[in-house]
This record gives structure tokens, sequence and C-alpha cells, in this order.
């Protein structure tokens, strides 16, 4: 199963919520990799639609806002994307990170996805907002440390649930998810 580009900007746009930006022109953007994980972090001219948005998140117009992630996309043994993770800081709680999944539409929404070491000993459940076209999210907050925590083994698990009632399981790599965590909060 194909899941398209959309989910990374939709993912980046749920994960840093709390400001509605108008887009005078295209983000500058900076990536980098961290092991398995990708940061990313775009500086776009903001626009707030009203003052009490601009009193909440410190941006004015004109003004540039920072809107950086730590991700990994995984993907089956033929290269398709099965599933998404998206971390970032929570615009109106930087001590808060929010972190989106992102899988396949036909999901049993009334089970969470569970994110985890790979014998989820450690882990983090996340209860679905919503769907669309071929794909659905899920949200959970967090901190830092409780992240840095569940990652610092090798081997992560993503485990969400079909329609049918089967567990699916998705094996994946921790590598370099710490230092993308750190880079991520530093730019913030």
């Amino acid at each position: 199963m194909e899941i398209n580009k959309l989910g990374i900007g939709i993912s980046l746009g749920l994960v840093l919520s709390g400001v509605q930006l108008s887009y005078a022109q295209q983000p500058s953007e900076t990536t980098e990799t961290y092991g398995d994980w990708t940061f990313r972090c775009s500086q776009v001219a903001a626009r707030t639609t009203d003052a009490s948005e601009t009193e909440n998140t410190n941006t004015s117009e004109g003004e540039a806002a920072k809107a950086c992630e730590t991700t990994q996309v995984l993907r089956d043994g033929n290269g398709n994307v099965i599933a998404q993770i998206a971390f970032g800081q929570d615009q109106s709680n930087s001590e808060k990170i929010v972190t989106v999944f992102q899988v396949p539409q036909g999901t049993l929404l009334t089970s969470p996805v569970r994110f985890g070491d790979e014998e989820l000993t450690k882990y983090l459940d996340a209860d679905y907002f919503t769907c669309i076209q071929s794909i659905c999210l899920a949200r959970a907050e967090t901190d830092e440390a409780k992240l840095k925590d569940i990652g610092s083994v090798e081997k992560g698990s993503l485990i969400f649930t079909d329609r049918s009632g089967r567990n699916i399981r998705v094996l994946f790599s921790f590598k370099g998810l710490n230092d993308a965590i750190e880079r991520m909060v530093s730019a913030q």
C-alpha cells in the first residue's frame, strides 16, 4: 500500500498545532539525517488571523515562524510505505513533545497505535483523531525524557490493529532518534 507524501506535510501541520499560518512564500527548510531519523525545520513567513493568536504564539504579521519535526518513514520489504512517525514540540508548551503516527486507512480506530521498544516494555499509546484519503492519524503527548527512554534501545515496534482485529507489528530502528530529538528541541 503506497501512502503519498501528503502525510508528511499533514503530520508537520498537525504536530505543530496552535498557529494558523498563511504562507506568503515557499518555506526555507533545513533537513538533517541522524541515523534512521530525519530532522526537518522550516522558516515560514507567518500571518496570524486574529490578535489572540498573535498573543498566544508570539508571532506577528511578517515575522518568521519556525516549524521543526523529527520523522521516520516505515517501509515494507518492497519499499512501500507502511507507516510514518513524526515528533514535534507543542507550540503552547515547549516541555511537551507531540507525536503523530500515520497508518493506513482500515485500522481499528478503537484500538490505539502503540509505539515502543521491540519487546514493548516501554511504550506510548496514541489515540486516533482523523482519517483522510488513504491514511489515519493518531496523536499522543510525551516529554523528551520519556521519548529518549523509549528510544534508548536498538529496535522499536509500532503496532496498530486492522479492522478485522489483527495486530500489525512493524519493527524499525531507533538509531539516531535521541540525537534527532535533541536537535529538534534545541532548534525551537
